[in-house]
């Protein structure tokens, strides 16, 4: 065994107590959070049962005018969900009228060619002097 051994011992001692220490703090904190965790907790129960309380007077005072806002509100709502979907129902009318539009410009515009390309034939035919074997003219 040397001299210096007993610092050594002392040493880790030391060393040894500081983490416990260490440890101490660290549960110490951790303590601390649960703490205000907890603090936190309470306070929110605590604000839950003044809003329920508040609620509670509030709805014993005014029963009647609660009920009028809700049905204002179901009323408004209502309108709103009817306003909407008219105007859902009208332009997915206007898109089926626009489609229905473009179809029939477009039959029209076969037709109008197709008119056109009979006239062309009719003219042709005729200026042929072949107008009896056509039939269309």
């Amino acid at each position: 065994m040397n001299d210096y051994s007993h610092i050594d011992l002392l040493q880790g001692w030391a060393s040894l107590l500081q983490g416990c220490a260490s440890l101490l703090q660290g549960w110490t904190s951790l303590l601390q959070g649960w703490a205000s965790l907890l603090q936190g907790w309470a306070s929110l129960l605590d604000s839950i049962t003044k809003v329920v309380q508040a609620s509670a007077s509030l709805w014993q005072a005014s029963f009647a005018n609660l009920w009028q806002a809700y049905f204002a509100n179901l009323l408004q709502w209502t309108l709103r969900k009817l306003v909407a979907s008219l105007l859902q129902a009208c332009t997915a009318n206007l898109q089926t009228c626009r489609c229905k539009l473009a179809q029939a410009c477009s039959k029209l515009a076969v037709l109008y060619g197709n008119m056109m390309i009979y006239n062309l034939i009719d003219i042709d035919l005729v200026w042929m002097g072949m107008s009896c074997v056509y039939p269309f003219g």
